[in-house]
């Protein structure tokens, strides 16, 4: 099994503090690494109206153990903030 963020770092995509991706990038990097869709949960930031935050990324599996689509791409919308941690 490989690290989400070692796959998304090699596409590109690295925590920022304030800088949007594009929910569909994060998508496109999680296909082409595990062969399916992931699920991505975003938060409010509190006090700032309209920006969220990427909180957990989820690789799904079927009762085989091998990758599947999550039944849901979570709540994140087109755009958001991926903040380091």
């Amino acid at each position: 099994m490989s690290n989400v963020t070692v796959n998304l770092k090699k596409h590109g995509i690295t925590p920022h503090a304030s800088m949007k991706y594009d929910a569909s990038d994060f998508q496109n990097v999680l296909k082409k690494e595990y062969g399916h869709h992931g699920f991505l949960k975003c938060t409010n930031v509190i006090g700032q109206s309209g920006v969220r935050l990427l909180e957990e990324v989820r690789i799904c599996f079927n009762l085989t153990h091998h990758y599947m689509d999550c039944h849901s791409l979570g709540n994140c919308p087109s755009q958001f903030v991926f903040p380091p941690y």
